[in-house]
């Protein structure tokens, strides 16, 4: 009888009778007459109250409570479509890291599945932690692991995953790639010492501009201007395949630049992603050319000079349509987005409002580097527009559920931003 009450209290479920009680007996009657389990569904038994399971769990022997989770490991192990997060625990309760760890990969897919992302980085960390792997192996779960983070919103936590998976690389590409990606997760969520120092040296080994002065950066900037200015905005369209992966590297870095440094070093975000759309446009990558100019025009919404304006906002929203027409969620969202920030700008608070929550739910749940960043901007500017609109209680409520969000994922631009928008919805 003690043997089985223990088994369903290590099990912390519901367990088949013949799983409780090894060998035929009276145990588990005798156990349902003191109260100390009951019957369950489907012919399963079960601890009368969590708070028997809890004492028994209390008093049980570490060598006993290991061998009661290799039994139950076993058994479940043998049956049909046996759930891996119950083989997860037990393997590991009874000390077999190795098996453990076997199934936590197996345990994050399924997970990563089902969009349950905090839950499957945690098992991919869990899973590297146990179990020993091939280079090329252990690579694939640590990414895995930081996409996961990221999808979870979790992009400072990312970062340093990249980073692992760089060091552990042996293609030249993918290790900058990688680097980049770390830069842009340490960026977006407000680690900007951090981020910087992978973007710097990263940037001068990708021949990227990174000057050393606020005074450089100008000057930098000015010539990137004129440059763009002269190439003009002719293009011949190439299939992504065609062009040279160092050169798309390149350009995407410096996207992750601006997006990560636009609050942070505006002037240096626009050297980044005034030298982006140079290289976009030779390269002829037509996604690509749209999101930068999409950024750009953005810029050029608030320039002093109404013809200026007026062609940016047209740049913009013929980048949204392009992006509608090939049903592209990420372009489609972020060029939605961007087109809800100009009506901001205009003054146009309920039309930037629609917009805005538009395009973040437009936005996909999973795709390269995640889109937190593009989120962060809708939300920003959907309490902006609720400010302006008087709606204090939508404000405030807004507010206080992105600061939630942000303190769970340790965005700290995210938090800052939403405890701005708090103040102003209780000063108001």
């Amino acid at each position: 009888a003690r043997e089985a009450l223990e088994r369903l209290a290590v099990a912390g479920r519901p367990l088949p009778r013949n799983m409780a009680q090894m060998s035929p007996g009276e145990a588990l009657a005798l156990l349902r007459a003191a109260r100390l389990i009951r019957a369950g569904g489907r012919d399963t038994v079960e601890t009368y109250h969590e708070r028997i399971r809890t004492v028994v769990l209390r008093h049980l022997a570490a060598d006993r409570r290991r061998a009661h989770h290799r039994v139950l490991a076993e058994r479940l192990a043998e049956a049909p479509n046996p759930d891996p997060d119950e083989l997860v625990v037990h393997f590991h309760g009874a000390g077999d890291l190795r098996r453990a760890s076997t199934w936590a990969v197996l345990a994050a897919d399924r997970a990563a599945a089902a969009l349950a992302f905090t839950r499957a980085a945690e098992l991919y960390g869990n899973a590297l932690s146990w179990g020993t792997y091939p280079s090329g192996q252990a690579l694939v779960l640590t990414l895995a692991r930081a996409d996961a983070l990221v999808y979870a919103g979790r992009c400072g936590d990312a970062a340093p995953v990249y980073l692992n998976a760089a060091a552990q690389t042996s293609d030249r590409l993918q290790e900058f790639a990688l680097r980049g990606r770390a830069a842009e997760q340490y960026l977006i969520s407000g680690r900007v010492e951090s981020g910087l120092a992978v973007l710097k040296p990263l940037a001068q080994e990708l021949d990227l501009p990174f000057p050393a002065t606020d005074g450089g950066t100008v000057a930098r900037l000015l010539v990137e201007i004129g440059r763009l200015a002269v190439r003009g905005g002719r293009f011949t369209e190439r299939p992504e395949a065609s062009i040279d992966p160092l050169d798309l590297l390149r350009l995407d870095t410096c996207w992750s630049a601006a997006k990560g440094l636009g609050f942070i070093d505006p002037v240096r975000a626009a050297v980044f992603s005034t030298h982006g759309m140079y290289l976009a446009l030779r390269c002829g990558e037509p996604r690509r050319i749209d999101r930068a100019d999409a950024y750009l025009a953005l810029v050029d919404v608030n320039d002093r000079d109404a013809l200026r304006a007026t062609k940016a906002r047209m740049r913009l929203e013929s980048s949204r349509r392009r992006a509608l027409r090939r049903q592209d969620p990420y372009l489609s969202g972020l060029t939605t987005i961007l087109s809800g920030v100009a009506a901001m700008n205009g003054g146009r608070w309920r039309r930037a409002h629609a917009l805005v929550d538009e395009g973040a739910g437009m936005l996909p749940a999973i795709g390269v580097t995640g889109a937190s960043w593009e989120r962060g901007i809708a939300h920003s500017m959907a309490m902006h527009a609720l400010m302006m609109l008087g709606d204090f209680a939508g404000l405030s409520a807004r507010a206080e559920a992105m600061y939630r969000e942000a303190e769970e994922t340790g965005d700290l631009f995210a938090s800052v931003v939403a405890l701005l928008y708090v103040a102003r919805a209780t000063v108001a």
